[in-house]
């Protein structure tokens, strides 16, 4: 049981690979590393996906090929699952897929790591302060 559920995890997560290579063409991601040396467009972990843009565009493109590209492989979004979390900005257009409005949080855990709108680490601080 356990063979094939790993099995199957890695299957899944060759396809997700696939996918999200084919949304990141122009690797238009936000500034990762010294010296802007290189972009970061998304961050997958086994069924999570955090896609990362510096506008508002470039967000809903990311968003229409992440819905595309999936369907090609027989893939779908989890519309009740998907958040949105906005830094740095104060454009209220929200994000569509499919007539269904993205949910916006200013706060998400992300592999056991509190991540906040204002950037902040002192919440996910006193989390694992609290948990130790």
């Amino acid at each position: 049981m356990l063979a094939l559920n790993w099995g199957f995890l890695m299957l899944f997560n060759i396809v997700l690979d696939s996918v999200m290579k084919n949304i990141n063409l122009e690797l238009n991601g936000i500034t990762w590393g010294m010296c802007n040396q290189g972009r970061l467009c998304n961050l997958d972990y086994i069924d999570d996906v955090c896609l990362l843009a510096h506008t508002h565009a470039y967000m809903v493109l990311l968003l229409w090929r992440l819905q595309h590209n999936a369907a090609l492989v027989g893939l779908k979004i989890n519309f009740t699952k998907t958040k949105e979390m906005r830094i740095g900005t104060n454009i209220p257009q929200a994000f569509v897929i499919q007539n269904w409005e993205i949910e916006q949080v200013t706060w998400f855990n992300y592999l056991g790591s509190m991540i906040k709108s204002n950037g902040g680490a002192d919440a996910d601080i006193d989390l694992k302060l609290a948990k130790a």
